[in-house]
């Protein structure tokens, strides 16, 4: 919504009526910059203060996999159909984020509304190899505190 010229404040009371709507929204985030993580990431704002769940983040795929992605989880969430079988189903695990990714601005429409991220607050959406060509290396895990690469997704075109 930034790049499209709305002010923080729109942006806030948008995220404030989706989430008290749907009990959540999600930020997608394209970032050229070489060194951001994999140029594109997706996460959720909500999901813990409707639900009492870790929001969710997820890089390493196409930018509209991310969200559907993002959304598939979430909405199961909301549904209160989210368990392990659904998880096989959709091919991915989830990983507790490691504080050490946050301190850069990772989740920052987050931040605004929570303050500091923490170990806990997010968990990682991991595709499995279903969701990656043969011959890719699959997802990084955020998990511990490495540096994500800067090499760009790696999954399936969109």
């Amino acid at each position: 919504m930034k790049c499209n010229g709305y002010s923080q404040e729109e942006i806030e009371r948008q995220q404030d009526l989706q989430i008290r709507v749907h009990g959540y929204t999600y930020v997608h985030v394209y970032d050229p910059d070489p060194d951001a993580i994999d140029g594109t990431w997706t996460y959720s704002i909500g999901l813990n203060e409707s639900f009492g769940q870790p929001d969710l983040i997820v890089v390493g795929i196409g930018p509209n996999r991310q969200v559907s992605l993002l959304r598939a989880v979430a909405d199961s969430i909301v549904a209160g159909n989210f368990d392990n079988s659904f998880l096989a189903k959709l091919d991915v695990s989830l990983v507790t984020v490691h504080e050490d990714h946050f301190p850069d601005g990772l989740v920052a429409e987050w931040e605004d509304r929570y303050g500091d991220a923490k170990r806990g607050d997010f968990l990682q959406i991991v595709p499995g190899e279903s969701w990656y060509c043969p011959c890719c290396p699959g997802a990084e895990m955020m998990d511990d505190p490495t540096p994500l690469s800067s090499a760009g997704y790696r999954g399936r075109p969109d």
